[in-house]
């Protein structure tokens, strides 16, 4: 399954995210999306209870292209998602990774993060957080995700709470409190 589309619009703002609430894909957010499936077989998602699926169906590897995301004079921008490996699907193997990569200012695609397909399977969902570079920070940036695999439904990945967009602010809590510790309420 391909499907392209053609932006005339302008670059979404930061921040982006897409959190797959459902089988069908946002193409609004998306330029290309082959051989993706959002679905369930997914273990623990961190937003149930869908996440896309890259395997090899059809062709032996999955793609998935953001539309332009306007990051034209901004600094610190992290591009953050969740992965799994196998999940409830099928194990890659050594050289059946994933890449993700950038679109620079002068149309250079370059990578920014692989995984790779020979570790463990996982039950759970890992984190991964990419400080973006200062050539990805300009009007047009987009990113992607590939993989490469067996032609077929195998060497399955999954992908979940894709953001692109400045750190949160965390909430700190001292534990314990300065006036449990000191004997002031």
């Amino acid at each position: 399954l391909l499907l392209h589309t053609v932006s005339a619009g302008e670059p979404w703002p930061i921040p982006f995210v897409e959190t797959f609430p459902s089988t069908t894909l946002d193409m609004y957010k998306w330029e290309t999306a082959y051989g993706i499936t959002v679905e369930t077989n997914g273990l623990n998602p961190p937003t149930p209870p869908y996440s896309a699926n890259f395997d090899g169906n059809p062709s032996g590897g999955d793609t998935l292209t953001s539309e332009m995301i306007n990051l034209k004079n901004e600094t610190n921008v992290l591009l953050k998602f969740y992965y799994q490996r196998t999940g409830g699907g099928d194990s890659p193997e050594s050289g059946e990774n994933v890449w993700v990569m950038y679109l620079d200012s002068a149309d250079t695609w370059h990578e920014l993060y692989v995984l790779y397909g020979a570790g463990e399977s996982m039950t759970n969902f890992e984190e991964v957080a990419i400080q973006l570079p200062a050539a990805a920070m300009h009007a047009g940036f987009r990113f992607k995700i590939y993989n490469q695999a067996t032609t077929g439904n195998f060497d399955d990945w999954f992908i979940d709470d894709i953001y692109v967009g400045h750190p949160p602010d965390y909430d700190m809590v001292m534990v314990p409190t300065i006036q449990d510790e000191f004997g002031a309420n």
